[in-house]
């Protein structure tokens, strides 16, 4: 899946989520908000991860309030 493709997905389901495409090598700020989505695509322009959904999931798994 492109990056493009995936922020289209991610729009549909929550179309009021700020959606970011970065280079998998990207510099970022850390800072964690649950209204932001972070798509990280290597040189090809394919997904390699999304951010939120890892952050989200870490949480879940440690029984954290999200």
């Amino acid at each position: 899946m492109t990056g493009e493709e995936a922020e289209q997905e991610i729009n549909i389901a929550d179309p009021t989520l700020e959606v970011q495409i970065l280079d998998e090598d990207a510099m970022m700020t850390m800072d964690y908000r649950e209204d932001r989505v972070r798509i990280f695509v290597n040189a090809d322009g394919k997904v390699v991860i999304s951010l939120i959904w890892v952050e989200k999931k870490i949480l879940r798994d440690n029984n954290a309030v999200i």
